[in-house]
């Protein structure tokens, strides 16, 4: 059965804008980070690529070699927002390298009038974003959010799909331009694109909320002159430790220190 390309194309740009409407509106809400607004505009970018994949008709031919960019920028804005969410540099160079070889390539007349080309390097730079992306989100794991988990799961899974569109265009002999049927890889990858993007924006924007209860929690728990912990959390801690003590027995001890002059 073939599948109304036309139709699941325009439902995927709709969803990839509501999806980018929903991170910006997260990153204007919680402004301790800028990873949903970089994922916003990625998912902004990725409906526009394929209003082009739309209208490609009309554009012409070369309307594919922009689309492959878009969407190779894309997957280095969602590399940058991660980066941005752990607090650690996201390096322009790093973020548009993918750009810069693609429009290399555009040069050569062999890749411009290749499809199988345009999806090897155009599916092999995607996903390894979306693979080191995730590698990325799960190295800091030892913060403990939730949301953390499915968004690795989600690009882990994204990510392979794209080296599976590689595999089957360029060693099994796949067409990449042909309208996808019901269960072929290409549609899988379309279908996959609906979970991707709403998941992400769903469990991106669940993070940034987690993390930004996380930090109002741990400051609630810290003398802002000194840094340690105040009497509520030494009462509260108090607490957990002589409740496991009732449970497994034993003796516990306080040591108090009164230092005069400390502040």
């Amino acid at each position: 059965m073939q599948l109304d390309i036309g139709t699941l194309l325009f439902t995927e740009a709709l969803l990839s804008f509501v999806a980018g409407a929903l991170l910006v509106v997260a990153w204007w809400y919680y402004r301790g980070t800028s990873a949903a607004l970089l994922w916003g505009l990625s998912n902004f970018l990725t409906g526009v690529a394929i209003i082009l994949v739309v209208l490609r008709p009309t554009l012409g031919p070369n309307a594919i070699l922009v689309t492959i960019a878009l969407i190779q920028l894309s997957a280095g804005l969602i590399w940058a927002a991660v980066r941005q969410f752990d607090n650690r540099p996201a390096y322009p160079l790093v973020t548009f390298a993918a750009l810069f070889i693609w429009s290399i390539a555009c040069a050569f007349p062999v890749v411009v009038e290749s499809g199988v080309l345009h999806t090897v390097i155009g599916s092999s730079m995607v996903s390894a974003y979306l693979l080191v992306s995730a590698w990325e989100i799960w190295r800091d794991g030892d913060e403990r959010l939730f949301a953390r988990w499915p968004i690795i799961v989600l690009l882990t899974i994204h990510g392979l799909l794209f080296c599976g569109s590689v595999i089957d265009v360029a060693l099994i002999g796949g067409q990449p331009n042909d309208d996808p049927s019901f269960g072929s890889l290409f549609s899988l990858i379309h279908f996959e694109h609906f979970l991707f993007t709403a998941g992400t924006a769903i469990f991106l924007t669940a993070m940034v909320k987690e993390r930004n209860e996380l930090v109002h929690k741990t400051a609630a728990k810290l003398d802002s002159l000194t840094g340690l912990a105040n009497r509520g959390a030494f009462l509260a801690d108090g607490e957990l430790v002589l409740e496991q003590f009732r449970r497994k027995g034993g003796n516990v001890a306080v040591l108090v220190f009164d230092i005069d002059h400390f502040k």
